[in-house]
């Protein structure tokens, strides 16, 4: 990792500099949709040729929402912080949180060390937890609950629409079998057609059902 700016700071043409959590945003923003990829390899064929990190910083400045003058446009960021940390207790046992991060850093050398002790700085938030309580989330008798999953999304693992179609009592997995975060509106009409079957209608699929490029 050694030139990314993990162990040092990389240049840009102004007087700010890209470091390794900076890096990691400019690498993932990108990885939303296929259509951008191109400016991911631009980002690292500028490092390659001139050593300066700019298209890479215009990434991550993109995904945090910052302008160029330094200014936030909003604090999505911290909502998503907010309510990460109620979905996902915070807690203290610095030995489990060690554990998770070896297993994070095995399972993912390049992005895994920024994901771990996540939760950590949950407690400093002082957040209300007295009426979270244990729900059922397989929703009873609901109505058919389509559930939407792309294999190659980069920010919402598919796994994760498998569990929720499967913990559902009425759900239906649609699958996506392609590249990008969320699949309606961006991909092909086969997802656009059941997707909007179920929105306009209430309409599902019998059973499960998986969509190609």
């Amino acid at each position: 990792m050694a030139g990314t700016g993990r162990h040092r700071p990389l240049a840009t043409s102004t007087s700010q500099t890209v470091n390794g959590i900076t890096m990691m945003y400019g690498v993932i923003m990108p990885l939303y949709s296929q259509d951008n990829w191109p400016y991911l390899t631009q980002a690292f064929q500028e490092l390659k040729d001139t050593g300066k990190a700019d298209t890479m910083l215009l990434l991550a400045d993109a995904y945090l929402g910052r302008n160029e003058d330094g200014i936030y446009t909003d604090n999505s960021m911290e909502a998503n912080l907010a309510v990460n940390c109620l979905d996902d207790p915070p807690t203290s046992d610095m030995n489990r949180q060690t554990a998770i991060a070896k297993e994070l850093n095995e399972k993912s050398p390049t992005f895994g060390r920024f994901m771990a002790y996540g939760n950590i700085g949950c407690e400093a938030l002082q957040q209300d937890r007295s009426q979270i309580k244990q729900l059922d989330y397989s929703a009873p008798g609901a109505a058919p609950i389509l559930v939407v999953g792309t294999t190659g999304d980069p920010a919402t693992p598919y796994q994760s629409a498998v569990n929720l179609a499967k913990l559902l009592q009425s759900g239906v997995l649609l699958t996506y079998k392609g590249e990008g975060h969320t699949a309606y509106e961006y991909t092909n009409s086969c997802v656009a057609d059941i997707v909007d079957d179920y929105l306009i209608d209430g309409e599902v699929p019998g059973s499960d059902v998986t969509c190609g490029r």
